[in-house]
C-alpha cells in the first residue's frame, strides 16, 4: 500500500522508472516481432503515464490527449507493420508529445 501512496503523489517518478525500464530492456526485445509488439505497448503505457503525469491542469491534460492518441494509433501500426511515413509520423507524434 505505500508503494500506491508514492506513485499517487510522485507520479512522474514512476513514469521516469517505467522509463528506465524501457531503455534497459530495449536491447533485448528489439530483434523479434513479439519483441517490438510488446517494447510498443510498454511506449503506450509510458504515454498514458505522461497523461497522468500532466493531469494537474486541463489544458495539458487536452494538449496531451490530443497528441498521444494518434501517437498510440500510429505506434499500434508501426508495430504490425513498420512503413517508413508511419515510423516518421509517429516519431514526430512522440517528440512533441514529450516535449
Amino acid at each position: 500500500m505505500k508503494v500506491l501512496g508514492y506513485a499517487r503523489r510522485n507520479p512522474s517518478a514512476v513514469l521516469l522508472v517505467v522509463q528506465l525500464l524501457g531503455v534497459l530492456v530495449y536491447p533485448a526485445m528489439e530483434g523479434s516481432s513479439p519483441g517490438r509488439v510488446a517494447f510498443e505497448i510498454l511506449g503506450i503505457v509510458v504515454l498514458g503515464l505522461a497523461v497522468v503525469s500532466v493531469r494537474a491542469t486541463p489544458g495539458l491534460t487536452w494538449v496531451s490527449v490530443g497528441l498521444g492518441i494518434p501517437a498510440v494509433v500510429l505506434s499500434v501500426l508501426d508495430a504490425f507493420n513498420p512503413a517508413e511515413p508511419v515510423v516518421a509520423i509517429s516519431g514526430v507524434l512522440h517528440a512533441a508529445f514529450y516535449f
